[in-house]
């Protein structure tokens, strides 16, 4: 989905666009726990791109330390995300349950709230 989007940015109509309607980026869920906890920087730049796409949630910490203080790095995306009316878009192979009891009651309150899902069954492709 992501690299239809970039793909749309830059043509429209067989034609090179050259600038983007709206800003977007691509992250790892590792990697977005990993600015979070290192890179204040790149955390602030991340908050301010119109679309997110976070692929594989689940497999970030649940909670890294900054200073001695518990951060919960896809909690602190969500509610970044939905108190700027933000967009979103994540990839997670964990169920409702195992979402619900990972984030706990109001991040999935918060998510049935503003968020669509999208449910793709089939056979996993890693183990081919």
């Amino acid at each position: 989905m992501f690299n239809f989007i970039r793909y749309y940015q830059l043509y429209e109509n067989g034609r090179y666009r050259g600038q983007f309607p709206f800003s977007c980026r691509y992250l790892d869920a590792k990697d977005l726990a990993d600015i979070i906890a290192h890179d204040k920087q790149e955390w602030d730049a991340i908050k301010k791109y119109q679309v997110l796409f976070i692929d594989d949630v689940g497999t970030e910490p649940a909670v890294i330390m900054d200073y001695g203080n518990p951060i919960e790095p896809f909690v602190e995306l969500i509610m970044n995300r939905y108190n700027q009316d933000l967009g979103l878009v994540f990839t997670t192979n964990l169920t409702s349950a195992m979402y619900e009891q990972r984030y706990g009651l109001r991040i999935r309150d918060r998510m049935r709230e503003c968020c669509e899902i999208v449910t793709c069954c089939g056979e996993s492709v890693r183990h081919q």
